[in-house]
């Protein structure tokens, strides 16, 4: 996968309002993952009697939201540098190994990718489109590597200045490259898994 500049451009001004207010869009993004999903809080042992409608009042969850949410964005900040390449990489290969050892596989990480997608529209004002769905794998290789696509004079264009198709579309391209590391990981990861995990117990794999 190779993202233009004008993607990487687009995926970096669009993440800026949750960058720039973490607390209100961590909150956001975990509201709409459990009110989608909400059999999902259960795969914590102490999210489990989790008050959707109260997150941000419910410290455990906050915290863990938060490190999720810095997480995407440190992924943000490295794209378009092909130096950095394998900091990504290694990023999101541990991420994806502390949350297959404790039983949330790559359905979950797909399912994130559908509400993450969502959450994208919804942060910058717009409808997703229903014809553009999160893909389930591609042969990726460097989510940071960036190719012209021909569009010079357009390379510092910002989110309130396309369509949402090509909003989802760039973070599409973004999120397969998790779902291939996933994929990958769940290969390598022991079969035996542990029990359920805890909020801070999963902080430190992100």
């Amino acid at each position: 996968m190779a993202l233009t500049e004008n993607e990487v451009e687009l995926i970096k001004s669009s993440w800026k309002p949750a960058e720039d207010d973490p607390k209100k869009y961590a909150v956001l993004l975990f509201k709409m993952l459990f009110t989608k999903y909400p059999e999902y809080p259960k795969l914590f042992s102490d999210f489990s009697d989790v008050d959707v409608a109260n997150i941000e009042s419910d410290k455990r969850v906050l915290r863990h939201a938060l490190k999720v949410l810095n997480a995407i964005t440190g992924v943000v900040h490295l794209l378009g540098d092909p130096e950095k390449m394998n900091d990504i990489v290694e990023t999101l290969e541990q991420m994806a190994r502390g949350h297959l050892r404790r039983q949330i596989g790559l359905d979950k990480f797909e399912n994130l990718g559908h509400v993450l997608i969502e959450f994208i529209c919804q942060v910058n004002d717009f409808k997703c489109p229903a014809s553009v769905t999160v893909p389930e794998s591609t042969d990726s290789t460097a989510p940071n590597k960036t190719t012209n696509g021909g569009a010079d004079d357009n390379a510092q264009q910002t989110a309130a200045s396309i369509d949402a198709s090509d909003l989802v579309k760039s973070w599409t391209k973004l999120y397969s490259v998790i779902l291939d590391i996933v994929k990958k990981e769940s290969a390598s990861t022991p079969s035996k898994l542990i029990d359920l995990p805890t909020a801070s117990s999963m902080d430190d794999d992100i």
